[in-house]
């Protein structure tokens, strides 16, 4: 601030009387709140007018753009924060005193910078929860891409828990992405589902939380013959909204669709009896088609996946009770479906429990003879043995009734 007072002399160098008390300019200056995203100017106040200081306004020109007042104030304010601004903006910024009663002003000294500011992100939406390919849950979220976030802190509980710090993913910079993932390499989808959710750390400790979710979780029962019992939870995520969910299978010639079910659907009956010749190892997976509404009206539409589960078979044997050599049933041999026939062996005993014969082969049955010699008629005792397909041992053991 400087002083200023004018004195009036004639030639004689006589002056008009006392010097008045000398008047004050304004001096402004600035400071970047960088943490609360805020460009503070203060000032020395306008001095000795007459009337004195009516208010003061601050005037802004932006990029550029003609001066405009932004705020008015009290005579004895000497201070303002101004935050309707981006990150490196460019601001000029002056403090006119007008003086009370009248319109005359008095303008300090521009202020000019281009501040650079810690920018809180306005929205983050979690927007995906889903299994990726290789089994582990894949989050997806949407935030403010202006924000200056150096850090996202992913978070997860089960049922009933409370959230606790699973991971951290650091922010690239400079470079800021509206979208970004991250990998939970923790949990294991299989077993249950988990709820999430997203908190943004920047360097000034801002945080800000996105909505929760709900992963999916698919469990898978043998509930009959030929018959597996889908179950799941329903999938949830604020902000969006399920309109179907679809039924995937795989019994080893890729994923195929089975069905669409309405959104309120949580099991589904699958019937595998037109499939006894593909094979009895059968994989399921459900997708939850999905709708995220953003608060700033976009739509988007998404595919939430659940966990693959897997599920062999129990064998299904037929055996016959009697053959006939030469007749229509005439070798003597079981029909095994879903069964592992690598491990296959069937024997076959006379009433003295002699061996008589025995065949590793599931094709290979007994015609009614030993050694090329045909056995009389009556009963023969057989056990029958190999693997299911689901790992467990099976035994059968029996009387057939052989007739000539």
């Amino acid at each position: 601030p400087i002083n200023y007072t004018i004195e009036a002399n004639d030639c004689c160098g006589n002056n008009n009387g006392p010097v008045r008390v000398p008047q004050k300019t304004i001096f402004a200056q600035s400071s970047v709140l960088r943490c609360e995203g805020i460009v503070h100017i203060d000032w020395t106040p306008y001095l000795h007018w007459p009337l004195g200081v009516g208010f003061y306004n601050i005037a802004v020109s932006k990029n550029g753009s003609p001066f405009s007042v932004v705020a008015s104030v009290d005579s004895n304010v000497l201070g303002y924060d101004f935050s309707d601004f981006n990150d490196f903006d460019s601001l000029c910024i002056v403090v006119v005193a007008v003086q009370k009663g009248t319109s005359v002003v008095s303008l300090s000294n521009q202020v000019c910078l281009r501040p650079s500011v810690v920018q809180k992100p306005k929205y983050l939406y979690l927007s995906n929860i889903t299994v990726n390919e290789n089994e582990k849950i894949e989050l997806q979220w949407i935030v403010d891409a202006l924000g200056e976030m150096y850090r996202y802190i992913i978070e997860d509980k089960s049922e009933g828990g409370v959230y606790l710090p699973n991971n951290e993913k650091l922010v690239g910079r400079p470079y800021y992405s509206e979208t970004d993932t991250f990998v939970d390499t923790l949990l294991n989808p299989a077993i249950r589902y988990f709820y999430y959710r997203i908190t943004s750390d920047d360097s000034c400790s801002n945080k800000l939380k996105s909505q929760e979710g709900r992963s999916l979780h698919l469990a898978l029962d043998l509930s009959n013959y030929y018959e597996f019992t889908l179950n799941w939870n329903s999938f949830v995520l604020g902000y969006s909204s399920v309109s179907s969910y679809e039924i995937w299978r795989d019994n080893g010639s890729g994923e195929q669709l089975l069905a669409v079910v309405d959104r309120s659907s949580g099991n589904y009956v699958d019937d595998v009896s037109a499939l006894v010749n593909k094979g009895g190892f059968f994989c399921y997976r459900v997708i939850a088609n999905h709708t995220l509404q953003l608060e700033d009206g976009r739509k988007i539409f998404l595919k939430a996946r659940s966990n693959k589960v897997c599920e062999s078979h129990r064998p299904i044997v037929y055996i016959p009770n009697a053959f006939v050599p030469g007749g229509v049933n005439t070798i003597f041999k079981p029909s095994i479906i879903f069964g592992d026939i690598n491990g296959y062996v069937m024997s076959i005993y006379n009433r003295w429990g002699e061996e008589i014969f025995v065949s590793n082969d599931i094709q290979t049955g007994w015609d009614g003879t030993k050694n090329g010699k045909e056995c009389p008629s009556g009963g023969y005792a057989y056990v029958i043995r190999f693997k299911g397909l689901d790992g467990n041992n099976s035994e059968y053991k029996g009387i057939v009734l052989l007739v000539r």
